[in-house]
């Protein structure tokens, strides 16, 4: 059965190779992808080749090559239409879970017609370019050289109707050129150009002319500054970047990636050597983005303002799902007013960008010092929580793989004050499964406290919210007991008003305990509750009070003199409530 191309290239834009291989194999990072001993047949040297441009493989060593599809059926056996219909269930693509997903010729037909006229539409472009003097004398003060306007195939749209005139000579129908998105209808039915009195940007993808991008000049024309063609069947803003053809041949000059924030900061970046910069599509950097730009296995440094707007679009990428094998980078432009662009153009420009490239931090890092700062500077013990928290919501978005690194760093960076314990969802349920089995092996220091215990109060506070705060109280005994995770997830949920059932099913899965004190009376839960606290910070002062044993210090002594008092009075609380909360 022949291959789609239709079905090829949903899964090479859309399927990553690297991460379907990755189940088989450990991979090790290349010049153009990944390396790894092949997965089809046995090896002690790697010699299987992933190519993340391409999304195709090959190994040097049994011959074998191709894409996910062809992957799958020599690995598991499968069947193309098998093969296909796991790579749409296993990276979320409804058009491969079709019956028969090979067969869609009609959009087939419809995608090579877009991509035709949208050939023929940039060669005419070009050719408008070199007929207008207005539009070459723009280029030339924009510093552009002849060199860039071919690169790029730089174009000029002057009067629409015209131009669609030119679509009918060169036998683009206006259904086909309304498809690609070069002309629109209006309510009178008339063919209108989308673009006109703008510079063109071809968007190249695969060395396909996939959509335009159109700048207006100084004047003539009073809609947006950047105009780009609408999503089409070939076309989606969110998935594509303007210069991202150049990238992979020329990261062996400069091993960055390097994204920018406009068509002309792209151009002047090339013309001056960086030319693995690319930009987003009048529209905000994306899920998909990063995931693109996480293939080339080279840093990504995302230019920005040094100004407020630049820190806040670099913490709104951080709310992205950024890719566990992405180095995230950010340069910040301090020099007001500026941009590659105009940067490039002075004296020292190209000294100035290399700079920034290379002396870039980790976005994730410059985020979370920016806030620390703040942070060691306090003395107002509510600002330095609500700092806190905000820190926090940072390294929740950080990767996974990347979470203990940068808890470390919080750690050192705050002086030890602000902790951060993030174990797996699965980490949590085990230590569920031993709490219930029995199975825990506690230390001495916690025989008056049970995990079993412990889960119980974090249920109670669960169902009843009024007990969120006094178990914050208890925090440190909680990260010692495994339990860490719990109090700063159950602490967010509250502050934000959110559900917490999420939590209670993970923690309380069989309801046993939900079921024991979700119909007690409040005044049973509350003496129940008050009971347990008053044991488990005894349990922690206890810990607190063998550390300082060993310190002779005065101050040690003392210490020791407060742990004492108020474990008698918390002996006293539990005494108090014990009758009633055995009731």
């Amino acid at each position: 059965m022949a291959f789609s191309a239709e079905v090829n290239r949903l899964v090479s834009e859309r399927v990553s190779l690297d991460k379907l291989i990755s189940k088989y194999a450990k991979l090790e990072p290349t010049g153009k992808g990944f390396k790894c001993l092949c997965p089809l047949h046995h090896e002690k040297t790697p010699s299987f080749h992933i190519y993340t441009d391409m999304n195709t493989f090959y190994c040097f060593g049994c011959g074998a090559s191709g894409n996910a599809i062809t992957f799958l059926m020599k690995k598991e056996g499968y069947s193309y239409i098998d093969a296909v219909k796991k790579l749409g269930e296993d990276f979320n693509i409804p058009e491969l879970l079709k019956d028969e997903p090979q067969i869609d010729r009609e959009a087939e037909q419809l995608r090579n017609e877009i991509l035709e006229a949208n050939k023929i539409a940039a060669k005419i472009f070009m050719q408008n370019l070199e007929n207008s003097p207005e539009a070459l004398e723009y280029l030339k003060k924009r510093g552009v050289s002849d060199e860039m306007k071919r690169r790029f195939a730089i174009g000029y749209i002057g009067d629409g109707e015209v131009f669609i005139e030119e679509l009918r000579k060169n036998g683009v129908s206006l259904s086909t050129a309304a498809r690609a998105g070069l002309i629109k209808i209006d309510e009178n039915s008339r063919a209108r150009s989308f673009f006109f009195n703008r510079l063109m940007f071809p968007i190249i993808h695969r060395k396909n002319v996939i959509a335009f991008g159109g700048r207006v000049m100084t004047g003539g024309n009073s809609g947006p500054k950047y105009l780009n063609s609408p999503d089409t069947p070939v076309f989606n803003k969110k998935h594509n970047l303007f210069g991202i053809d150049f990238v992979r041949e020329s990261l062996h000059d400069f091993p960055y990636v390097v994204l920018c924030e406009g068509y002309f900061d792209v151009v002047a970046m090339h013309q001056h050597g960086f030319q693995t910069a690319v930009a987003a599509l009048g529209t905000a950097v994306s899920d998909e983005h990063l995931e693109i730009l996480s293939r080339f296995n080279k840093p990504l440094v995302v230019m920005l303002d040094g100004d407020s707007a630049g820190r806040k679009a670099a913490k709104r990428i951080a709310t992205l799902t950024v890719p566990d094998k992405l180095d995230l980078r950010a340069a910040f432009i301090t020099d007001e007013g500026e941009d590659p662009d105009s940067m490039l153009k002075k004296e020292g420009g190209e000294e100035k960008i290399r700079a920034l490239i290379e002396n870039s931090r980790p976005l994730f890092q410059e985020l979370l010092d920016e806030q620390l700062v703040i942070f060691n500077s306090l003395d107002n013990v509510e600002e330095k929580l609500k700092t806190e928290r905000v820190v926090r919501d940072i390294v929740a978005k950080i990767p996974a793989s990347k979470t203990k690194a940068y808890s470390n760093y919080v750690m050192k960076r705050s002086n030890g004050e602000i902790r951060i314990y993030k174990p797996a969802v699965s980490q949590v349920r085990t230590l569920v499964s031993k709490a219930e089995s029995g199975e825990v092996k506690q230390h001495d220091i916690y025989a008056k406290c049970s995990f079993e215990n412990l889960r119980k109060l974090v249920v109670i506070a669960l169902l009843h919210n009024e007990f969120v705060r006094p178990l914050e109280e208890v925090r440190d005994y909680f990260i010692y007991s495994g339990y860490g995770t719990l109090i700063d997830e159950i602490s967010a949920a509250y502050d934000e008003g959110e559900s917490m059932e999420n939590i209670l099913e993970r923690v309380d899965a069989s309801g046993e305990i939900s079921t024991e004190f979700r119909d007690k009376k409040e005044s049973f839960i509350e003496k129940y509750f008050n009971r347990e606290i008053a044991g488990v910070k005894i349990a922690q002062n206890e810990m607190l009070y063998k550390t300082l044993c060993g310190d002779g210090s005065e101050d040690a002594k003392q210490k020791i003199t407060e742990i004492i008092k108020e474990n008698r009075e918390l002996e006293k609380k539990k005494r108090d409530n014990k009758i009633i909360a055995d009731n």
